[in-house]
């Protein structure tokens, strides 16, 4: 045993090779380098470098039932400092994980932002010849008309498109903010050499009959229909209270908000509001609202929720019990209260 430990961890042979040398099977050179573990002849430890918590991810994986928990260091329990750490983390996530064909669907929120500012730009991909169109014109498949949005050619593109970049929720707030929904999508296809898919509706309607208006749309039925086709969703994760001057919240009346009050409503992720538990909370707001449902955001291969701080802790602890999202990217401050209180 000591002379076959040797040998694989020492010498860095292989394990057809030893049992070459040796005249063993490779059978008996594996089942030999197992026993040398369970007898301590090889004691193998891993040293965990500074800033990782693999504890804490397992931990949140286990308890969430989660595919992935992502926990990132940051120097401080406050938002901005949060923001700003998640996005890198996430920006290296999306960068290390796109697949070739994936959909990827994308909502407005400052985690987001702050991701799409530190992606690094994706090389072109072996065999893409696609050339960028004059302004204005929907002649080719993908290409966007004057008010930016894509042409139904797009979905004749199916898998030959490569990664397409789909806006999950209508806009909120001024359409030349930074941090329109827009704005967001356009970015993040562009960096990732993808097709984008706009939603051009508000996000919530003045009323139920105004959104139907909007669904005529042929865009805007293009998008709906891509909600179904979304492989990664990237979202954040809000508290019904707060919210700065472009938070959707801050969209709704005072009478909403005592609506949404009543119903217990503690977060929302897309435009859609849920409960302690996690549950959906269902109002007249829902027919006002254009944005993917929560029953397509489930049905999404991986949902990202990139988000953490003091104030959206209880909304993450809900939306994480509702199985809103089953891919987490949070800072150490975050997934420690959620694991411990």
């Amino acid at each position: 045993m000591a002379r076959v430990a040797r040998m694989y961890y020492a010498g860095n042979l292989k394990q057809p090779e030893i049992a070459e040398r040796l005249s063993l099977s490779q059978a008996t050179i594996s089942r030999l380098l197992k026993r040398a573990e369970r007898e301590q002849i090889v004691r193998i430890t891993v040293s965990v470098p500074v800033g990782a918590f693999p504890e804490l991810e397992e931990g949140l994986e286990t308890r969430f039932a989660l595919k992935e928990a992502i926990v990132v260091d940051s120097l401080e329990d406050e938002e901005n400092q949060i923001m700003r750490d998640l996005g890198a983390a996430a920006a290296y996530y999306v960068e290390t994980t796109l697949r070739p064909d994936e959909v990827v669907g994308v909502a407005a929120y400052a985690s987001l932002r702050a991701m799409v500012n530190a992606i690094q730009p994706r090389g072109r991909r072996m065999g893409q010849t696609a050339q960028a169109a004059p302004a204005g014109t929907t002649e080719q498949a993908g290409q966007t008309d004057q008010a930016g949005r894509t042409s139904p050619a797009e979905e004749q593109l199916g898998a030959q498109a490569g990664v397409r970049v789909v806006q999950l929720t209508g806009g909120v707030g001024n359409p030349a903010a930074e941090q329109h929904a827009t704005e967001l999508t356009r970015q993040l296809a562009a960096l990732v050499r993808g097709q984008p898919v706009f939603l051009p509706a508000p996000g919530l309607a003045p009323s139920a009959a105004a959104r139907e208006v909007f669904l005529q749309d042929p865009f805007v039925r293009e998008a709906l229909a891509a909600f179904n086709r979304v492989t990664l969703a990237l979202v954040g994760i809000a508290p019904v209270a707060g919210g700065g001057p472009g938070s959707f919240r801050n969209a709704l009346t005072d009478e909403e908000k005592a609506l949404l009050a009543e119903h217990g409503a503690v977060g929302f992720i897309c435009h859609r509001f849920y409960d302690a538990q996690g549950a959906p909370v269902r109002t007249a707001l829902d027919r006002r609202v254009t944005a993917i449902t929560p029953d397509q955001l489930r049905r999404v291969d991986r949902t990202v929720g990139i988000t953490g701080g003091p104030e959206r802790t209880a909304a993450i602890r809900a939306a994480l019990d509702g199985r809103w999202v089953n891919v987490l990217v949070t800072d150490r401050f975050t997934a420690e209260r959620l694991l411990t209180q």
